[in-house]
């Protein structure tokens, strides 16, 4: 059936390569297709499988992803607390920047977001050291100096990868 819908669309004359993900229904659908033409996985599937797979499932990273979508996620549900960050930005003659929340769809938004939370670390710190914020949004939790260390690291590790895809991303990325 395949073969008849690529045919009848005229398109099998003019592929030679396919490009996907790694996902097992592209892959099974790959062998109904004419062998001369080549499979090819993606590569920015292939570094979001395995980033996704393993650095964020590290037990310490995983609390600490955790607790920074607690923290970036709160100026949406708080305007007391989107405030308080504000005012701290000014206090401390920073710029106003804004905490990113990341998104399951993108991994990349994870290392995103603690980028941004690290960047804004001493404000966030500070913020939370006042009227019992910690305890509402961390449930008197606090991030600790080593989570903050760790969140460095982290951003580190993921950095390179996060230009990978970036650069594989650009409109004119060609996999030649």
């Amino acid at each position: 059936m395949v073969r008849r819908k690529l045919e009848e669309w005229k398109v099998l004359d003019k592929t030679t390569v396919v490009v996907s993900d790694s996902a097992a229904n592209m892959l099974k659908i790959m062998d109904f297709l004419d062998p001369g033409i080549h499979h090819c996985k993606c590569l920015n599937h292939v570094l979001n499988t395995v980033v996704k797979a393993e650095i964020p499932e590290k037990p310490e990273v995983k609390t600490l992803i955790e607790k920074a979508r607690k923290i970036s996620s709160h100026p949406n549900c708080s305007n007391l607390f989107a405030e308080a960050l504000r005012r701290q930005c000014v206090e401390n003659e920073r710029p106003e920047l804004k905490l990113i929340r990341d998104v399951a769809t993108r991994w990349n938004s994870t290392v995103q977001m603690l980028k941004r939370l690290g960047e804004m670390k001493d404000i966030v710190t500070a913020v939370l050291n006042e009227d019992e914020w910690c305890e509402k949004i961390l449930d008197e939790e606090e991030v600790t100096d080593r989570e903050w260390r760790l969140l460095n690291n982290v951003v580190k590790v993921l950095e390179p990868f996060e230009d990978a895809t970036l650069k594989l991303s650009r409109e004119d990325a060609c996999i030649s």
